[in-house]
């Protein structure tokens, strides 16, 4: 819930079917939900979330991948990350592969490192990476279906591995 709320103020508004498991021997959970909706639309949009356990973080990180995604102001983001700040423009970059990530500069400077930024620029899947309070996760847009699990269970140690 605290991971789906990173991703917008108001968090998931509706859950759908989960899934519990392990992947590659480690926990792992996977299940659908759905937002409030942009603008007037009264109804929402669905996503699947994947999360995962790690190790505990310093605070939340949230990396855009994903074209439509991305939030396009500064407004919000102190509240999603749960943090203060008079300057919400602090809390936000964009590397130079086009890639948004979202976090206090302290735990962006700590995690974004030079090769990490490559990997998550290279990173093929596209969706939003997050990681806060020991857990990471992957949100993609969409429900859950048995060919979206498929394609899940052959990815998630790659993004495992990117939010280390």
């Amino acid at each position: 819930m605290t991971l789906s709320k990173r991703l917008h103020v108001h968090g998931a508004r509706i859950w759908g079917i989960g899934l519990e498991g392990f992947v590659d021997a480690l926990p792992c959970t996977i299940a659908e939900h759905e937002s409030v909706g942009t603008g007037t639309k009264k109804t929402g949009d669905w996503f699947t979330l994947v999360v995962w356990p790690i190790r505990e973080s310093a605070g939340p990180l949230v990396v855009w991948r994903a074209p439509g995604m991305t939030p396009l102001t500064n407004a919000g983001v102190a509240d999603r990350l749960g943090v203060d700040t008079a300057d919400a423009a602090t809390l936000r970059v964009t590397t130079d592969g086009g890639i948004l990530v979202e976090g206090e500069p302290r735990v962006r400077d700590a995690r974004l490192t030079p090769d990490r930024i490559r990997a998550l620029e290279a990173w093929p899947h596209g969706g939003v990476l997050v990681r806060d309070a020991g857990y990471a996760a992957w949100r993609l847009p969409g429900t859950l279906s048995a060919g979206r699990l498929g394609l899940l269970l052959k990815q998630i140690p790659d993004a495992r591995r990117l939010m280390m």
